[in-house]
């Protein structure tokens, strides 16, 4: 029985205890799979593995802080950021810092909120956003290329380009200009989808030799079981561990999106783990965008660079190169190694055993990395499989309608679920106290007419066996009462 697992990481660890004896000692044993990225972190920023590993478990709190405090002050909040030297404290922006403090004291006692400084802000964070969408705009409108994001650090917009005289000029003789909130910023290059031509792991098209790297395992909708990768990626994907061939599903390379999944066949046992880079994680769960707070840790692995890990310089980017990109990627900033190189895109981000994103690209020096939110994969239907789901048989859900009484007709559909689509119906039956005086099926629907009624209060059923196109056999039923 083939094995495939693939993944994305689940929230940060919930509890963090003292140290033991020795550092390393205790890391292993409370940090779990945690332990490589706090080890990764503090070789970055010059602390012990017990620091690193509170720290991190930390994040999943700050992110949280983040959201509730952009609920709670849409008009004033200006966004928050973690730093990490010459201390560790998270930054938080308002425009009116007063109430920003107010709301602050609300969680005094919170670990978290020992840590926390208020600034003041020219821009709330809404503002921001809004002064991004118009930039955005203009800038389409104008076919110049740019690369946009918000900068809490900062208090303002970047608009990222090579050639600056070129933007100015564009909107210069369109008759517009730029927000002051916004800051035209050069750079050498702009982000790209990270393909690579003829080489690495795990999946490639064999047809065009183009490769990606997998993400995670996920769960549709209808129950079906397959892996995620990045939207422009080839869609003919083999693994190459050991050339299974997927199958297309759908996918969404616009706006938040950059992502599609396959399924990944017959014969498949479906484990809820990703290779980290450093090791096998199980997923246990995921952090959405809203949770996810600028300056956090976080980690990727991909089939050219394997694993690296940096902190998130913006969570507002927007892609010059994703079809009418908006700005939700996450902007990932370079610890002590290259973050990612063409082949990468379609990997997974993450924080221990958690989730965060699916990687969509970065600059040819690797010095910048963006990644779509895992969240984003709703829009899909798709959920990350934090469980070991085994070889996933199907099963039928069976709906019935019509009168229980009399002589009258009750119709019964079944509809697919799990398992490898497309599906056979075949073997209705039904059961009751009082047998239908007629009974048909035909595919996934059965008919039933009782000539004198059923027996009040009785119970009756349809019952159906599905096959899915790998052959595996499952079943469904429906009970109803008549009255």
């Amino acid at each position: 029985m083939r094995r495939i697992s693939f993944g994305l990481l689940s929230t940060a660890l919930l509890g963090f205890l003292a140290a033991a004896a020795s550092a390393q000692q205790a890391g292993l044993a409370l940090g779990g799979d945690l332990v490589p990225d706090a080890e990764a972190y503090a070789r970055q920023f010059g602390v012990d593995l017990n620091e690193a590993l509170r720290r991190l478990t930390l994040q999943p709190q700050i992110g949280e802080l983040d959201a509730a405090l952009a609920a709670e002050a849409p008009a004033s909040y200006a966004g928050l950021w973690i730093e990490h030297v010459p201390e560790y404290r998270v930054m938080v922006r308002f425009t009116e810092p007063s109430l920003g403090r107010k709301l602050l004291a609300r969680r005094k006692g919170a670990e978290v909120a020992s840590l926390v400084h208020v600034l003041p802000a020219r821009w709330s964070l809404a503002e921001l956003q809004q002064a991004l969408e118009a930039t955005a705009r203009d800038f389409r409108a104008e076919g110049v290329d740019t690369d946009l994001q918000i900068k809490v650090q900062n208090n303002r917009v970047e608009a990222l380009t090579v050639d600056t005289r070129r933007a100015e000029q564009a909107l210069f003789f369109a008759g517009k200009a730029l927000s002051p909130a916004v800051a035209l910023v050069a750079v050498t290059e702009l982000v790209k989808p990270q393909m690579m031509i003829q080489g690495g792991r795990p999946i490639t098209d064999f047809t065009t030799f183009t490769g990606c790297t997998s993400a995670f395992v996920v769960r549709s909708s209808g129950g079906e079981l397959g892996i995620t990768t990045a939207g422009h990626c080839d869609n003919n994907q083999t693994n190459e561990d050991d050339f299974t061939n997927f199958t297309y599903r759908t996918q969404i390379y616009s706006g938040s999106h950059d992502v599609q999944w396959h399924s990944a066949g017959c014969g498949v046992t479906f484990l809820n783990q990703f290779d980290s880079g450093t090791g096998i994680r199980n997923v246990t769960g995921s952090l959405g965008r809203g949770n996810q707070a600028v300056g956090a840790w976080v980690c990727k692995n991909g089939r050219t660079t394997g694993a690296t890990c940096g902190s998130i310089g913006s969570k507002s980017y927007c892609p010059s190169y994703v079809p009418s990109g908006n700005s939700t990627f996450i902007c990932v900033n370079p610890g002590n190694v290259p973050l990612s190189q063409p082949g990468d895109s379609g990997g997974p981000w993450f924080s221990g055993n958690t989730a965060y994103g699916v990687h969509s690209g970065g600059n040819g020096s690797g010095t910048l990395a963006i990644y779509m939110a895992i969240d984003y994969l709703s829009n899909l239907g798709l959920t990350v499989l934090n469980y070991d789901a085994g070889t996933n048989p199907p099963s039928a859900t069976v709906t019935c309608s019509g009168g229980y009484a009399g002589s009258q007709n009750i119709s019964c559909y079944a509809t697919g679920y799990a398992g490898h689509p497309p599906y056979t119906y075949n073997s209705w039956s039904y059961y009751g106290s009082t047998r239908a005086s007629s009974f048909s099926y035909n595919g996934s629907s059965a008919n039933a007419q009782y000539s004198s009624g059923c027996a009040p209060n009785s119970y009756q059923s349809f019952s159906v066996t599905i096959t899915d196109a790998c052959g595996q056999v499952g079943y469904g039923q429906s009970w109803f009462l008549c009255q």
